[in-house]
């Protein structure tokens, strides 16, 4: 991952349906360093998680045949059971969390 000096970059998968947002943050997080990769529904996305192929998940949270919190819970659950020692994170954004 990139460090405040920004002298390493790592790469991202970003799970998003909307195709501007997505544009976006894919433009952003290019000119930081980072690698993206853009998975735009939860099937794909999840099978893009799965593939361990990422340093950080950021996912939306309601998505096309799969929400965002099944893919977080899929995830997870792969990680614990293999007992990885390199679990990446994963980012929600913060509507994620509103009652």
């Amino acid at each position: 991952m990139c460090d405040a000096r920004g002298s390493e970059s790592g790469s991202l998968l970003l799970v998003e349906d909307d195709k501007e947002l997505a544009s976006l943050m894919v433009r952003f997080l290019s000119r930081h360093g980072f690698q993206v990769d853009v998975a735009s529904d939860g099937r794909e996305g999840l099978a893009r998680a799965l593939s361990n192929q990422n340093d950080l998940v950021i996912l939306d949270v309601m998505l096309p045949y799969l929400a965002g919190m099944e893919i977080l819970r899929c995830v997870c659950g792969v990680e614990a059971e293999s007992q990885s020692s390199s679990s990446r994170p994963v980012a929600l954004p913060k509507t994620a969390w509103r009652d």
